[in-house]
């Protein structure tokens, strides 16, 4: 995978030394993902220079704003785009970006994003201490997989997930940068007369739901929590008839030493963890045909179980 050649040089950071700073980006891409909007803030430790360098072809109308106002912007002799700020401690700025920024890949209704929030590179040593990304996923999609990268698109060996209602939130500590790649896959749209049926559930249910796992099961246990079963009665309760259910539960890195004589391997944990969610949700009314369940064994993600309501198409 290649970065957006935009996207991937959009913010060069003055840093002459380490110290504490944050990134924060948020990405708007629109319905169809025929464009997108970024917003982009920097947080440093005390007033200096800053400056971000856009790679060869960036057009300066595709900077919708930028804050403080007494920035420059300059075409340098080797056709980059070069946005100075002086003598601040944070800054902020508005982009436009063309499909080809973010889409790396995309054949029929499937398509890969590919955002990244900026790379400090003011040396070979400097990180940013805390690189928040955002993506803001459009409605009609289907999240397929997604990965939190680092500046030279590598899993991120540390790194933090919040999602809800389509809003994917990344966190990750001291790197240069950091990249949010995510497959979609486009769903047929509703006809009218689903549609205005589903209109007052549809609006109110959310296309993806995460728990961690102290949410739904006993600590150390297969066996759901009293609340755990509450959590996902109200899940199946958002559902319409026709609805699928997709599962993802992420697999643990260690077996609990007091089960080890049932389960004497993670795979096997979190597998009798998934038997136990599927069985839960049977007894709630949904039907085995309409749950896809799936046990992820990615040892760079955070232990925890997705749920997506599928639409009836």
């Amino acid at each position: 995978m290649k970065k957006s050649i935009l996207v991937s040089l959009v913010a060069y950071l003055g840093i002459e030394v380490a110290q504490a700073n944050t990134t924060e980006m948020v990405f708007y891409p629109n319905s169809d993902l025929s464009s997108a909007v970024a917003h982009f803030h920097y947080q440093g430790e005390k007033s200096e220079q800053y400056g971000l360098l856009f790679d060869q072809g960036f057009d300066k109308k595709q900077l919708l704003y930028a804050q403080p106002k007494n920035y420059t912007i300059e075409t340098q002799k080797d056709g980059k785009v070069k946005l100075l700020f002086s003598s601040t401690d944070r800054y902020s700025y508005m982009q436009q970006m063309r499909r080809d920024d973010f889409i790396v890949e995309s054949a029929g209704k499937v398509s890969v994003l590919l955002v990244c929030g900026g790379d400090c590179s003011s040396s070979k040593e400097c990180v940013t201490e805390q690189n928040i990304l955002t993506l803001m996923v459009p409605q009609g999609y289907s999240i397929l997989s997604y990965k939190g990268l680092d500046d030279n698109l590598k899993e991120l060996k540390a790194k933090e997930w919040k999602i809800r209602d389509g809003v994917y939130t990344l966190f990750a500590p001291n790197v240069k940068g950091a990249c949010i790649s995510m497959k979609l896959e486009k769903r047929e749209p509703f006809n009218e007369k689903s549609e205005a049926k589903s209109e007052p559930l549809g609006s109110k249910v959310p296309s993806i739901q995460v728990y961690q796992n102290k949410d739904l099961f006993v600590k150390g246990d297969v066996v759901l929590s009293i609340s755990g079963k509450g959590q996902l009665k109200k899940l199946t309760d958002l559902m319409q008839s026709g609805d699928n259910l997709s599962v993802r539960v992420f697999q643990d890195t260690v077996a609990p030493v007091r089960l080890v004589g049932r389960y004497p391997n993670a795979h096997l944990f979190s597998a009798a963890r998934a038997e136990e969610l599927t069985k839960q949700l049977i007894s709630l009314g949904v039907e085995r045909s309409r749950i896809e369940m799936q046990l992820v064994d990615d040892k760079l993600q955070k232990t925890r179980v997705e749920t997506e309501i599928i639409l009836a198409q």
